[in-house]
């Protein structure tokens, strides 16, 4: 073991371990105490943290200011000490900085407690971060090279879900060896002590989601100097919700559409122990997904932000830069011009029906909504607009059956008397007679117009193979084969020949 050649002042018999790479707080207390060589763990719990079990946490060992303040420059300054070595940097980015630096100040000289309390967090939700996690093959390679392993820092983020070295599962030290009891201090076991670790089965899709997880917990933890504001994330949810097609004209969200594109998106991720909580999303109120999205006072777990960014944006630069825009406006506007964006489908809309004299059917057309969500929302806003006139019992229905008695092209009778298609489907539907006399005329007049057309290829192109006789667009030989093929074979002898 590497071990410096100095002694703290505060325990004057034991060589001073030096940080691993990436070691937590926790686990380097572990192995100072094998090699303080005292027989109780808690008095070097004592001896660390003036107190007999405060060193047993692995996210938070408080208060760190008393070993930092005489290691005698042994270890990194004591912000990088509180960032690097506790559970600090995964939290900050998420927290105002008020709040971050009483919590850090918190680690430095407060009690548990006292970190819990800045935290603001449900009292079940902590213990996320108090999950032993390691990888496999980390622990192979270091017992090969240093005949001990320890535990590494972002391993033990709850949103890390794989390792970001070996692209692998991480697994967890069962919950019978954990630190419930807060009597001792863990440390990795070999993994052939199977009894100690425990892993779950993953599918291939599974690894995938973890790894997009856990890449974006490391891209949002590697910022150091990033504070994220719940309002604006909230907006930056919203936005992206609104791309996405979970909000409605209204600015409200379609909350079931949201909570099952986001189930069928984490899939069976949520049975592993750090994302087991996603499951209450199936709740009336889309458990975390609604405290994000709605205006719910409080901070969240960082994991739940993690979860809905991951879900939202496909790549990190995508995200802090909408990140960035709505802050611009925020701090320019507040949330109303927000809120607006939010909105702007309809007031658009509002605007095309009431300024510019549009019919709902054009304006909805336009903004590409349904004439059905138009009208509603136009009714929830009180908005004038001028409906359809009726069509049954009126002239525009006498001249809508002439027309198709006469065998008219459906599509040009809807321009000539401002028709839905769909209506004349419903109408000859309710009128067989009139459907049956429709379609026998207006085939005659498809047939009459596709010889037409094709008579003028053939004087065009006399004496054309008919081979490349199809190849000119719009010939319409399939379709005269299919209909009227008798006339056809008439009219083009050498078809005979080439069938």
């Amino acid at each position: 073991m590497n071990t410096s050649e100095n002694n703290l002042d505060l325990f004057p018999t034991a060589s001073i371990p030096k940080f691993q790479e990436s070691e937590t707080l926790y686990s380097w207390c572990g192995r100072f105490h094998q090699l303080s060589c005292n027989t109780s763990e808690r008095n070097t719990s004592r001896q660390l943290f003036k107190h007999p079990s405060a060193g047993f946490r692995p996210d938070f060992p408080t208060p760190v200011g008393h070993i930092h303040s005489k290691s005698k420059g042994h270890f990194e300054s004591l912000e990088e000490f509180i960032t690097n070595r506790t559970m600090f940097g995964f939290y900050r980015p998420f927290l105002p900085l008020t709040r971050a630096n009483a919590l850090a100040t918190a680690i430095e000289s407060g009690t548990y407690q006292h970190v819990n309390q800045q935290l603001g967090l449900p009292a079940s939700l902590p213990e996320l971060s108090n999950l032993l996690k390691a990888c496999a093959t980390c622990l192979e390679e270091d017992f090969t090279n240093f005949s001990f392993s320890w535990w590494r820092m972002r391993n033990q983020w709850p949103s890390t879900l794989v390792c970001i070295q070996h692209q692998q599962p991480l697994i967890y030290v069962r919950s019978q060896f954990r630190h419930d009891t807060l009597k001792d201090w863990i440390l990795p076991c070999r993994i052939q002590s199977s009894e100690f670790w425990q892993d779950f089965s993953v599918s291939e899709t599974m690894i995938y989601r973890m790894s997009e997880i856990t890449n974006w917990g490391h891209a949002i933890g590697s910022e150091s100097n990033i504070f994220l504001d719940t309002t604006k994330l909230r907006y930056c949810y919203l936005l992206k919700a609104k791309e996405r097609g979970f909000v409605a004209m209204d600015g409200s969200v379609k909350l079931i559409n949201f909570r099952n594109a986001f189930l069928e998106w984490i899939g069976n991720c949520v049975q592993l122990p750090t994302l087991n909580f996603a499951k209450q999303i199936q709740d009336s109120n889309a458990g975390f997904i609604g405290q994000l999205i709605r205006q719910y006072p409080g901070i969240r777990h960082p994991l739940k932000h993690i979860l809905m960014i991951a879900f939202l944006f496909s790549e990190p630069h995508d995200f802090f830069e909408l990140y960035e825009y709505v802050s611009s406006i925020y701090n320019l506007e507040g949330d109303r011009q927000l809120r607006k964006k939010l909105k702007n489908i309809q007031d658009t809309l509002v605007n095309l029906v009431s300024n510019e004299n549009r019919s709902v059917n054009s304006a909805a057309a336009e903004l590409g909504v349904s004439v059905t969500q138009a009208i509603k929302l136009l009714k929830k806003t009180q908005t004038p607009y001028q409906k359809r006139p009726r069509i049954l019992g009126s002239e525009k229905e006498m001249d809508l059956s002439k027309a198709l008695f006469a065998g008219e092209d459906r599509a040009r009778i809807c321009q000539k008397l401002n028709i839905r298609k769909s209506f004349i489907k419903d109408y000859l539907a309710a009128n067989p007679i009139l459907k049956s006399e429709w379609e026998k005329k207006h085939k005659i007049k498809l047939i009459q117009r596709y010889r037409e057309k094709f008579l003028n290829i053939l004087k065009a192109n006399p004496g054309m193979p008919v081979k490349k006789l199809k190849g000119i667009r719009g010939n319409g030989v399939q379709w005269l084969q299919r209909h009227d093929k008798k006339w056809l074979e008439n009219n083009l002898p050498n078809l005979k020949n080439q069938h």
